[in-house]
């Protein structure tokens, strides 16, 4: 399918019901559009409106049932790509990206491997050496999940 372009929706939570609808193959009210298998990319122009999409995106959960599916953001932080790669490797369905990001190039498939980060039943290591490893990895912590 090709790119399309759609304009008109106003918000943040306009925009993450719309996903929410086209990826659980509801119908959308006035909008005939073909079933898909591919992610659905998003192309917002600054970072935090991809993460007010996806903050919405997650909230709608209850009104489509099931829990919240992972989402691929590609702003403007550089450490989160592999992260968002890492995402889209494993099925995520939806990814949102600004404009630069789109620009920028991707890396060799698999490349994120190398920045993985992976934690076992069992594991001892040092909280300090986690969060090292996580943030490498383009994690980041917030107060507030």
């Amino acid at each position: 399918m090709s790119p399309r372009r759609v304009i008109g929706l106003a918000g943040s939570g306009a925009w993450a019901h719309f996903a929410r609808a086209l990826l659980s193959g509801q119908p959308v009210p006035g909008l005939a559009l073909p079933s898909f298998a591919g992610p659905l990319v998003f192309v917002r122009r600054q970072t935090a409106d991809l993460e007010d999409v996806c903050d919405a995106f997650g909230a709608l959960s209850p009104l489509f049932g099931g829990d919240k599916p992972p989402v691929a953001l590609f702003g403007d932080d550089p450490r989160t790509r592999l992260a968002s790669f890492e995402l889209l490797a494993g099925g995520a369905r939806l990814a949102l990206a600004t404009p630069e990001a789109l620009e920028l190039p991707a890396p060799e498939r698999g490349a994120w491997k190398e920045a993985r980060v992976d934690f076992s039943p069992g594991l001892r290591l040092p909280r300090a050496r986690a969060l090292e490893r996580l943030e490498a990895a383009g994690y980041q912590r917030v107060d507030f999940v």
